[in-house]
């Protein structure tokens, strides 16, 4: 399988990533390589439509909020110099072929961008299979896991939380009755090499606290993506591509993010890496007096911005202008411990991302610039995870979905779209 990464300067600042590849490889080690594709939509042709903003007060506040332009300006200088150092160093593709797509969203240029994986949601592995273990059902799955040595440090007794510690790849097998036709379907998950996972909401932060303070634990990296308050997202009532809940007010995600104490699980020279979205509140609540970084005991050590490009390497809105859309990036903020010797860098490292979108809320996995900071054998805890990563802890309420067997296909399938598949024919 081709590399995810498919160009990267000298000094490491400007990478440019392929999105489902980098999933891929998460999944890999030396031992147990992965060599399938994941589940993808159809890579950007050309850039999304600018989206003119009629609200008058919407302009106004956005344009008396000085702090949000100079950020965006200086972002702007940034990702224009990344774009032309990759324009004239690299004359290779931008992204990696895409063998395994949904067609049922298929993107075109005239569509906005909320409405490019609208139609995906139907060929989704069904919620309930995870939720009913996450909700605590009374009629949970049978649970059972393939290896070849067996099940490892890892635990289930229906109605209780889900988690497993996998030494070697090996498939966990979550069988579903059906008590209307009195029948059951497996449905099996890829359990990639040295994975550990804890199938569990969020909100209840004393299980995975419990399983670490166990086994002596702290974490080199905890990596988040949290459902921030989304209001397109509340007027369709769901992310499509994703079963997680986005949360109505800052101040609820607020208390959620703070209530995890993941002070705790750090340890003395951790990091923690938080993908914020471009609304200035929500950078305030993690950077500012008083905020999750404070509270967590950590200084901003670097800054990660995901440049969100087309396959021909545009940006899929334009750079310029304040009130064209959505703007065309992401921030991964990354603090690091702060020890009683050090003091914060007066301006945080940047590094830029560029990557074809994929799914939504689907981001790069970052494994191996993640592994620049900790080393391979760091200890890496995920939350609000979507997937597995071969080495590294994930916590969520759907931290195995993007594991299902029918989100995989093998390279003897390219070409093979979700559309036509059987669907038992892959559970």
């Amino acid at each position: 399988m081709a590399s995810d990464i498919l160009w990267q300067n000298a000094e490491n600042t400007i990478i440019l990533i392929d999105i489902p590849r980098s999933i891929a490889a998460a999944q890999s080690t030396k031992e147990e390589p992965c060599t399938d594709f994941l589940l993808s939509v159809t890579a950007l042709e050309a850039p999304f439509p600018a989206q003119k903003c009629n609200n008058t007060r919407t302009v106004k506040s956005l344009a008396s909020n000085a702090a949000d332009y100079f950020l965006h300006q200086e972002y702007h200088i940034l990702l224009q110099r990344a774009l032309n150092e990759v324009r004239s160093c690299h004359k290779d593709v931008w992204c990696q072929d895409r063998p395994f797509i949904s067609t049922r969203g298929v993107r075109n240029a005239k569509r906005k961008a909320s409405d490019v994986f609208a139609d995906f949601q139907s060929s989704e592995l069904p919620t309930k299979i995870l939720s009913n273990i996450t909700q605590l059902c009374l009629t949970p799955p049978d649970v059972r896991f393939e290896r070849e040595d067996g099940i490892e440090d890892g635990e289930y007794e229906p109605g209780s939380h889900l988690w497993n510690h996998s030494r070697k790849a090996g498939t966990m097998i979550l069988s579903h009755h059906d008590l209307n036709t009195a029948s059951s379907t497996d449905y099996k998950f890829r359990i990639p090499e040295g994975a550990t996972f804890l199938l569990a909401n969020c909100s209840d932060p004393e299980v995975i606290h419990d399983i670490v303070e166990q086994r002596k634990l702290k974490f080199d990296f905890i990596l988040l993506d949290p459902p921030w308050p989304n209001r397109s997202v509340k007027r369709t009532h769901k992310t499509p591509g994703t079963s997680y809940a986005t949360i109505s007010t800052l101040q609820d995600i607020e208390y959620l993010l703070l209530n995890m104490n993941l002070s705790q699980l750090l340890s003395e020279t951790g990091h923690v890496g938080i993908w914020i979205t471009n609304k200035a509140a929500i950078r305030t609540l993690v950077l500012g007096p008083g905020g999750l970084f404070e509270h967590w005991g950590v200084d901003l050590y670097e800054e990660w911005i995901w440049l969100k490009i087309t396959v021909h390497g545009g940006p899929v809105t334009p750079l310029e202008g304040m009130w064209n859309g959505k703007k065309p990036y992401e921030v991964l903020l990354v603090g690091k411990k702060r020890a009683a010797d050090m003091t914060a860098p007066a301006r945080p490292r940047q590094t830029v991302i560029l990557a074809v979108p994929d799914l939504h809320s689907r981001k790069p996995c970052l494994k191996k610039m993640i592994e620049t900071l900790v080393g391979t054998n760091g200890h890496v805890l995920e939350v609000f995870a979507r997937h597995l990563v071969a080495g590294w802890w994930s916590w969520g309420n759907e931290c195995v979905k993007f594991n299902w067997e029918g989100y995989w296909q093998g390279g003897n399938e390219c070409g093979r779209t979700l559309q036509n598949i059987d669907m038992k024919s892959i559970e």
